[in-house]
């Protein structure tokens, strides 16, 4: 059997266009959105007829799934092919008897945006600014797309940004100002003033993100903000605007200020107080280089830490972490936050700080090995990604055992984290082959995240040997599994006419057929206290079934919460569904059509602001 090799090759997709030809259309919008999902480029020409199609849905979800694609690196020599056929279909819609179909112009300016094709997002622009002010919305869209891609979008879009980022229209003024600050498109001074007055903290929150990339704010008005602005968001903001300015000491001092504050009171320590603390501290951990006057004031939140609240030994571990990476060392993080920081998440943070140390030196070597050998799966999973700074032939077999090992999490940190590398850093390894057995030998376990993440990277290999897997999956006894073996077997027989596809694709639970009978809201009650969320059982049915089944059997109960409104679930790894859930604190459109958006947050927004890492579930109850 040959080595599977990381990544797909456009060759790869080439050579089975024949057998392409006589794969069965993508008739419904379902089908399109599963072909959308399974990794890898897959055939884009077979959605041009979605388009084209009567049924306005289906040209929605065909435009969002041309979309999807070209956001994968793989795609990139079907860009402009896949934008000509996007503006194609948007004058033909703009045209059509009877008026456009909202949805399917939406998805088709987003998608225009996804391609990166700025020419053609620049004409679909102008054409919008003179026919349709009412649209100018989905320019917003187009140009989070091309933010995405990191390309500078056509001149026809800045006036048009500029103009939408200076209205009254919240919503859409939000989304503009947050396009402008991912493309780093500087914005009028004036624009800039009028959005960091306004009364929404998102709004001021995403004009300090647009100052990063000019000097149009001055430097003394974020220090005001960061001294003195109610909401938490815009005061972290400032702290990560002022770090791109090389302003450290401006932030330490605020930070050491704060700490003096609030020390000494668990109760402060617990409140949003205590999370900008920790917000300051981690803004200066990723600056490049800190002044001395930096080291001071964080020798002293090192050293007066008390062991109170939970907040305390996060604080502590970040203080030691950054004077750790002025010393090119370890040694205060390797022991801090005392008991009461677990063993397995100072090992993430030590995994963290190996990225600001020399790689592959001695010491690194040492640290990282060190770790590895404790018997904790934890511990072993949270130093596994920082593998990575060692050298290639010490890595390699590291991610071998951990893949051939018994643990479920260990070969599915290792897969996802192998999935982030480049190819030639694997080249001529067995890593390929590791990964296949461990999703085979793992396909019938209980650890749905684990699994789910390592059939996801598989499903980035060409069609073959890894069919078997997703055959298997398929069958699998938790519908989320179930659900994602399905789509990836019936996307890699589209790919591979030879292999036997089963004749019914398993799916979610029958539950989900009947929203009307779902649950329409849940109370999640942490350390901190009750959150209340609604579910959107009409448009998430399934992830809503899911999610209710997994808090009905207690899955939830007594596990830790991670910091990340709405509230989305994940799919495993870097494209998890299973059981992970995040709660944003903000608009992230970015995330739009890749997660799914199945509740909002209708009580206790507070307590999901003064939640840190550590913080647990005490329970979750549906109703």
């Amino acid at each position: 059997m040959k080595t599977l090799e990381w990544k797909w090759l456009t060759a790869n997709v080439l050579a089975a266009a024949s057998a392409l030809a006589c794969a069965p259309a993508l008739k419904t919008p379902a089908e399109i959105v599963d072909f959308a999902r399974a990794p890898g480029v897959g055939d884009v020409e077979r959605l041009f007829d979605a388009l084209r199609s009567p049924v306005a849905p289906i040209r929605a979800n065909g435009a969002w799934a041309l979309g999807s694609k070209a956001l994968d690196d793989g795609a990139k020599p079907n860009h402009a092919m896949i934008a000509k056929h996007l503006v194609r279909a948007f004058n033909a819609e703009w045209k059509r008897s009877g008026g456009p179909d909202a949805a399917a112009l939406g998805a088709m300016i987003r998608a225009i945006g996804n391609t990166g094709e700025t020419a053609d997002g620049g004409r679909v622009a102008s054409y919008l600014r003179v026919l349709s002010p009412s649209l100018q919305g989905g320019l917003t869209q187009m140009a989070l797309g091309f933010a995405a891609r990191k390309v500078d979008w056509a001149k026809q879009l800045d006036d048009a940004i500029a103009k939408i980022a200076a209205s009254e229209e919240n919503p859409i003024r939000k989304l503009a100002l947050i396009a402008a600050a991912r493309a780093n498109k500087p914005l009028p001074a004036a624009t800039l003033e009028k959005a960091l007055a306004s009364r929404d903290a998102e709004i001021r929150a995403a004009a300090v993100k647009v100052a990063r990339g000019s000097n149009d704010v001055p430097t003394e008005r974020l220090d005001r903000l960061l001294q003195n602005d109610a909401d938490w968001r815009v005061q972290v903001e400032a702290a990560r605007t002022l770090v791109h300015r090389k302003e450290s000491a401006r932030i330490a001092d605020f930070a050491v200020r704060l700490w003096r504050q609030i020390r000494d009171n668990a109760k402060e320590l617990e409140s949003v107080k205590g999370v900008v603390v920790l917000a300051a501290l981690e803004s200066l951990f990723v600056a490049k280089s800190l002044p001395p006057a930096v080291r001071v004031a964080i020798e002293e939140v090192y050293a007066t830490a008390k062991d109170i609240g939970l907040t305390t030994p996060w604080v502590t571990c970040r203080a030691a972490m950054i004077l750790d990476a002025i010393d090119k060392t370890s040694v205060r993080t390797r022991d801090c936050g005392g008991t009461r920081m677990p063993t397995w998440r100072r090992a993430g943070l030590v995994a963290e700080l190996a990225a600001k140390l020399p790689r592959k030196s001695e010491a690194v070597t040492e640290l990282i090995t060190s770790i590895l050998k404790t018997a904790d799966t934890r511990v072993r999973a949270a130093i596994l990604p920082a593998v990575v700074y060692l050298e290639p032939e010490v890595a390699r077999p590291v991610f071998v055992e951990a893949l051939a090992g018994p643990d479920p999490v260990l070969a599915a940190v290792a897969a996802d984290t192998i999935a982030q590398q480049s190819r030639i850093y694997f080249k001529r390894s067995n890593l390929g082959m590791a990964m296949m057995a461990a999703a085979r030998r793992h396909a019938r376990g209980e650890n749905v995240e684990a699994i789910i993440t390592l059939a996801t990277v598989l499903g980035q290999y060409p069609p073959g040997e890894v069919d078997a897997v997703f055959h298997e999956l398929s069958a699998h006894p938790e519908p989320s599994v179930a659900s994602i073996g399905a789509r990836l077997d019936r996307f890699h027989a589209h790919l591979n006419p030879k292999f036997k596809r089963p004749t019914k694709w398993r799916g979610l639970d029958a539950a989900a057929a009947k929203p009307a009978a779902l649950p329409r809201t849940a109370k999640i009650v942490t350390s901190k206290g009750s959150i209340e969320i609604r579910f959107h059982a009409d448009v998430a049915p399934r992830t809503v079934a899911n999610f209710a089944e997994l808090a009905r059997k207690g899955f939830y109960n007594g596990l830790d919460l991670y910091v990340r409104g709405s509230v989305g679930m994940a799919l495993a790894g870097r494209h998890t569904g299973g059981s992970q859930f995040f709660i944003t604190h903000s608009a992230q459109p970015h995330l739009d059509g890749r997660y799914t958006n199945f509740a909002t947050v209708i009580a206790g927004l507070d307590v999901v602001d003064r939640i840190i890492v550590g913080d647990k579930i005490v329970r979750v109850t549906v109703d």
